[in-house]
Parts: structure tokens; sequence; C-alpha cells
């Protein structure tokens, strides 16, 4: 996903399955444990950071571009890519942040 990004190719543009991998780290799962709630919050902050991040002032669920909000609904959700849609969620804006840096310098 770093290298599709790098090349400029929109998340929309991707192939799947990483279009709904990105979707899914995006839009954290709901989960209806209330202890788990907390932690919740997190990691839609962090989704949205990411999306942040992808397009520029997109820091609310009302501006994520429709197709991402589609991908990541309980109906299109696929709980098999959850575990990577967390490692993206965790990993894909530090890796986007090193790789602006390394370009940046002479």
């Amino acid at each position: 996903m770093a290298d599709l990004w790098e090349q400029q190719v929109p998340p929309d543009k991707w192939p799947e399955p990483l279009r709904q991998i990105f979707a899914q780290a995006c839009l954290a799962h709901v989960r209806s444990n209330p202890a788990v709630r907390p932690v919740l919050g997190l990691e839609h902050a962090k989704g949205l950071r990411l999306a942040g991040r992808m397009w520029t002032g997109c820091t609310t669920l009302e501006r994520l571009p429709l197709w991402v909000r589609e991908a990541a609904s309980a109906k299109h959700r696929n709980p098999d890519l959850e575990i990577l849609a967390e490692h993206t969620r965790q990993h894909l804006q530090r890796e986007m942040s090193k790789r602006s840096y390394a370009a940046s310098r002479p």
C-alpha cells in the first residue's frame, strides 16, 4: 500500500483486496463488548488519521469517501481481513511519513 501511495495511485484504484483492507483500516470494527469501547475510540482516531493523511481534510466519518464507508460497512466488511486492516491502521501512516521524510531530504 505504501508503494502504491508513493506512486500516487489513489486508494480507490488499488486492486482488491487492498481496497477492502484500507477501507476496514479507516473504519475500525464496532464490537458489542463494552470493555472494548475505549480501545475502539482510539482505533477510530487512528483510522481517521490514516484517512487524513491520504486525503487532506478528511478527518471525520462524514468526509470519508463513500466507497470507504460502503466497503467498511457491516454488509461488505470481510472478517478474514480484520487482522490485516488492524496492521494497516497501526503501520501504514508511519511508513508513509518515513517515505515522505526520506523523499524530502537531499
